[in-house]
C-alpha cells in the first residue's frame, strides 16, 4: 500500500530515483553496516561507506525525475504490486566483489549464491506491472546485490560470513539524488507463517501495512523448481 509522504515530500528541482526494493530491516541493516567496515577494510575499499539506511537490493527501477512521480502512476504501481502474492525470503549474501564499471569509482557489493527467491519475486512483480500496462522497467539485467561502497580499488570476488535476513515485505523507494536520503512511498508485505499476532507491535513494521490491496486480483508466486509461467499465475 502507499504510506502517506505528504511531511517528505521533494522540491521540483530535486532529482528523483524510483525503485522497488527489498530493505533489512533497521536493527539488522546497523549490524551489516558495522560488518562491512571490517569487510571493506579487508577487501582494500577505501571509498564511502553506504549508511545503514539507505542498504537494499533493487528489485525493479522505475525510473528518474524531477521531484515526484505523478500520484496517479504511484497509484497504478500501487495496485499492480498489490496483486503479488509471494512468500517471505530468506535473503543470504556470501560473497563480495566490486562491479565492473568505466567510471573512476566502482561499487562494492555483496551478492549470494542462492537468490533464486529474490530472482523470482522481481520477475513476478515485473510481470504485474506488465500486467497493467505499466512497461517499465524495460529489462532487468543486473544479479541482485546489495551496495557497501563506491571506490576506485577494484576488488576481486571474494568469499565472506553471510550476512542475511528474512524478508517479510518490499518497498517502493523514492532516492533524492546527491542528498542521501530515501522516502519509503509504499510497501506490500510478503505472506509469512511466523508473524506476530494482529495488533501486535513490530520492530520491522513501524507503520501498518495491509496485506491485500482492495482493488488487486490475486497474482500468486511461482511453484519453486518449476519454471515461470506468469501469465497463468493471474486470475482476471
Amino acid at each position: 500500500m502507499l504510506l502517506d509522504t505528504g511531511h517528505d515530500i521533494p522540491s521540483p528541482a530535486q532529482p528523483t530515483n524510483t525503485f522497488v526494493a527489498l530493505r533489512p530491516p533497521r536493527h539488522v541493516a546497523e549490524q551489516f553496516y558495522s560488518r562491512a567496515t571490517r569487510l571493506c577494510s579487508r577487501a582494500g575499499i577505501a571509498g564511502p561507506q553506504r549508511p545503514s539506511f539507505i542498504l537494499h537490493m533493487t528489485l525493479l527501477p522505475i525510473g528518474g525525475c524531477l521531484g515526484r512521480l505523478p500520484h496517479t502512476l504511484l497509484e497504478k504501481i500501487d495496485v499492480a504490486i498489490g496483486m503479488v502474492r509471494f512468500p517471505a525470503i530468506d535473503v543470504v549474501l556470501d560473497g563480495a566483489r566490486s562491479f565492473e564499471t568505466r567510471k573512476a569509482s566502482a561499487p562494492f557489493v555483496l551478492e549470494g549464491a542462492e537468490l533464486t527467491g529474490v530472482v523470482a519475486l522481481r520477475s513476478v512483480s515485473h510481470a504485474a506491472l506488465r500486467v497493467k500496462d505499466l512497461n517499465f522497467p524495460a529489462r532487468v539485467a543486473s544479479s541482485p546485490h546489495m551496495t557497501l561502497a563506491y571506490a576506485r580499488h577494484r576488488s576481486p570476488r571474494m568469499t565472506t560470513d553471510p550476512f542475511g535476513w528474512r524478508a517479510r515485505e518490499f518497498q517502493l523507494i523514492e532516492s533524492w539524488v546527491g542528498r542521501t536520503k530515501y522516502v519509503e512511498l509504499g510497501r506490500w508485505k510478503l505472506i509469512d507463517d511466523d508473524v506476530p499476532p494482529e495488533g501486535a507491535s513490530s520492530p520491522t513494521s513501524p507503520l501498518p501495512v495491509s496485506l491485500h490491496h482492495p482493488d488487486a486480483a490475486p497474482f500468486l508466486p511461482p511453484n519453486p523448481g518449476r519454471r515461470l509461467d506468469l501469465d497463468s499465475r493471474l486470475r482476471t
